[in-house]
């Protein structure tokens, strides 16, 4: 495989493997022509070839037997599949550097492994530094539970030690990080969260939703050039997924899970976003009018160079893993609780309106149902008030989605509003949701098959860190399910889509990207075999061989002949 210059300004043609262009009115093609960052022909090897003026001998190659260096390249796929390039519409790009950053404790499966690894970390880490350990989650151990804040006092060893949950909205610190943060046994729960307290009312240093974020936002932040670093290597990895384009969540304020510690998400964004390699659909945490101010004088905001600040987040609820999602019902393994609430209705639909109004996207992070039909009802009142005639206004969001009631999914496509779900959620959740939310409820538990069937416009992500951002990954969970509630499973094409043309209408750009037609951005990818002729499990056991934004080569996997 023969990859064209680091720009397609002579123009490229790419032949010689599947292509599937994500297009219903053409799902196949044999070929297709890009040239200065777009897609200039798709169809036949012959009607590319004309769009690009190569002569065509009729058995796929040049009629002179090799490609003018003066002209434009001929990548020749030798059987590997070239399809539209992948969206990932929700992750945390700076949360995502902080964590790589930080001690990751997903590889254990015990208490005892919990402890041996913080104590390794204490030891190599000054007196006075703080130690901090991520994606630990309770139901991944064999014990069940968290360490307690008498294990973390011992292993810190003086030393604030603070455990960030895999969920991103359940934290824990020891002694000293609690007396730094002013957390105290006679501090009452923060609107909105809960400082979690014995049977005997002694703190067991456990901070949920909003209490979370006053933990963290003692923690020190990572300095310059050590972010810098991890910068450089996390964002630079995106491409290796075939990720051409992201939606990236950042807080602007202390209202986010990461607390005061993560209200410059938007400002390290800004002094990194030249770090990344494939276009960035920001979305901004807090106020609207900080993400308006960030679109109108920002680095976030350059669309020349596929830049936008396109949406404004808000926080109705919690999470599955922290029995925080807000439920009709209490959850089946812990009837004493279902979730909240961790924003007013009121101040909500206050926020909604500004940025609706702003022309910004409002996204709604709700996974509980209760708080999926709140946010429902927020946009129903939103579109009462606001009737769109002309069909201008921006395309709203719903980010998450995960636990819906019967009449949920009608409601989405009769509001226009899209659904970015994680399908990567059930690699790691299948083996406890049932447990947690019981049987009749799983059956409406990322609800993907009934949400597609409605019409409702889907977008696949990762919400890395949260899970990887690894999209072959992602398209098997969205098929298997891993076992969970197959009856919601999408079909293959239907889970390519998902991170394609569905995440280019979440962010709308449907308009230029996430399909394979003339006159769309050449974002593409190329994968070591076609996806639909594997088995669904091995989707995720699949290559990107190539990626392409705007027609430049920004991943190249050097195994490749000629490469």
């Amino acid at each position: 495989m023969v990859l064209q210059p680091a720009t397609d300004a002579r123009g490229v043609l790419y032949r010689g493997g599947p292509v599937l262009t994500v297009d219903p009115r053409r799902p196949r093609a044999e070929a297709v022509a890009t040239r200065a960052g777009r897609i200039v022909a798709v169809g036949s090897e012959r009607h590319c070839r004309q769009a690009l003026d190569l002569p065509f001998d009729g058995n796929g190659s040049d009629a002179t037997g090799a490609t003018r260096h003066d002209g434009p390249a001929v990548v020749d796929l030798a059987g590997r599949a070239l399809l539209p390039g992948f969206v990932d519409a929700h992750l945390h790009p700076v949360a995502m550097c902080v964590y790589a950053h930080h001690l990751d404790l997903s590889p254990a499966t015990s208490i005892p492994d919990v402890l041996d690894a913080l104590a390794d970390r204490a030891r190599q880490t000054p007196p006075g530094d703080w130690v901090v350990g991520v994606q630990i989650a309770a139901e991944h151990l064999v014990e069940r539970r968290l360490p307690d804040i008498a294990e973390l006092d011992n292993v810190g060893a003086g030393r604030a030690v603070v455990l960030l949950a895999r969920d991103g909205h359940t934290s824990m610190g020891n002694t000293v990080a609690l007396a730094v943060a002013g957390i105290r046994g006679g501090r009452d729960n923060p609107p909105g969260g809960v400082f979690e307290r014995d049977d005997r009312g002694r703190l067991t240093g456990v901070c949920r939703e909003t209490a979370t974020r006053i933990l963290l936002g003692s923690v020190p932040l990572p300095g310059l050039d050590a972010l810098r670093a991890v910068t450089h290597e996390v964002f630079g990895s995106l491409p290796a997924y075939g990720l051409t384009s992201i939606s990236s969540i950042l807080q602007t304020d202390a209202e986010g899970p990461g607390g005061s510690a993560a209200e410059l998400e938007s400002v390290g964004m800004m002094l990194f976003v030249d770090d990344l390699p494939i276009g960035n659909h920001a979305i901004l945490g807090g106020e609207p009018i900080k993400a308006c101010d960030a679109r109108s004088s920002s680095s976030l905001h350059d669309p020349e160079r596929n830049r936008v600040v396109g949406g404004v987040k808000l926080f109705l609820d919690g999470t599955l893993g922290a029995r925080s999602a807000c439920m009709h019902h209490p959850y089946a393994d812990a009837p004493a609780e279902q979730g909240w609430l961790v924003l007013d209705p009121a101040v909500a639909a206050a926020r909604m309106e500004a940025a609706h109004l702003a022309g910004l996207q409002v996204c709604v992070h709700a996974i509980g149902d209760a708080a999926n039909e709140v946010a429902l009802d927020l946009f129903a009142d939103l579109a009462a008030r606001y009737p769109d005639g002309s069909g201008t206004s921006p395309r709203h969001r719903v980010e998450h989605a995960s636990v819906l009631d019967n009449r949920a999914a009608d409601r989405f496509a009769e509001l226009g509003v899209a659904a970015v779900v994680q399908p990567l959620y059930l690699r790691s959740e299948a083996g406890w949701l049932g447990e947690r939310l019981g049987s009749e409820r799983s059956l409406r538990t990322y609800p993907f098959r009934t949400l597609q069937d409605a019409g409702v416009a889907l977008a696949g992500s990762s919400d890395a860190p949260i899970e990887p951002p690894d999209v072959l990954a992602g398209i098997t969970a969205a098929v298997t399910r891993h076992g969970f509630e197959p009856d919601q499973a999408l079909t293959v094409d239907e889970a390519i889509e998902l991170y394609t043309y569905g995440g280019a209408v979440a962010q709308q750009r449907e308009h230029e990207a996430g399909r394979l037609v003339e006159g769309y951005r050449a974002d593409l990818v190329v994968l070591s075999t076609d996806p639909t002729t594997v088995a669904p499990e091995k989707i995720a056991d699949l290559d990107v061989a190539t990626t392409v934004v705007g027609g430049r080569v920004v991943f190249n996997d050097h195994h490749l002949p000629g490469a």
